[in-house]
């Protein structure tokens, strides 16, 4: 699995490519995978610049998760990193 940044030592648990899918289906998938991590375990998620917004508001501010890395492409892409929440709350 790839690392979260350069010279971090902790690795990504699962990586989801959900760039140019639309509608709730690519929330639901990302739901059910941080589903199957454990607390603290990390996911990285691909997406279309559109889509983060969304993700942020349910994943983050709703659900709990840590925003670990959120980087931007110049082509509309964006990566995000979320850390599942440590209180194993927010699945």
């Amino acid at each position: 699995m790839a690392d979260v940044e350069k010279g971090s030592k902790e690795a990504i648990g699962a990586s989801m490519d959900i760039r140019g899918r639309v509608c709730s289906k690519p929330f639901m998938d990302i739901r059910r995978t941080i589903s199957r991590l454990g607390p603290g375990d990390l996911v990285e998620l691909l997406m279309d610049q559109k889509q983060v917004a969304t993700v942020k508001r349910i994943f983050v501010r709703v659900h709990g998760h840590e925003m670990v890395v959120e980087s931007h492409a110049e082509g509309g892409g964006a990566r995000l990193v979320l850390r599942v929440d440590p209180a194993g709350k927010g699945k």
